[in-house]
């Protein structure tokens, strides 16, 4: 239970993360920059996080910033130009 507690946030982002993927891929909507530029610096704060803080799964958190940059990649294909 106790490592249930301790993953949870992180299970929560990812599922977070999925969730306004496909959202803006399916809507793009005009909020889709904002996002854009919040998403890597979420995933950001996490990873630093990780890093002062041992007891995060290394597993969980490349998970994250995996997840993010897949999001970034796909919104750029399919708007079909870079910011």
């Amino acid at each position: 239970m106790k490592n249930i507690k301790q993953y949870f946030p992180y299970i929560i982002d990812i599922i977070i993360y999925i969730i306004i993927g496909v959202g803006l891929v399916r809507n793009w909507i005009a909020i889709n920059l904002v996002l854009l530029i919040l998403l890597p610096k979420i995933t950001f704060d996490e990873f630093r996080e990780w890093k002062e803080n041992r007891k995060i799964s290394t597993f969980i958190s490349f998970l994250a910033l995996f997840v993010a940059l897949i999001l970034q990649v796909v919104l750029i294909i399919k708007t079909g130009k870079l910011l």
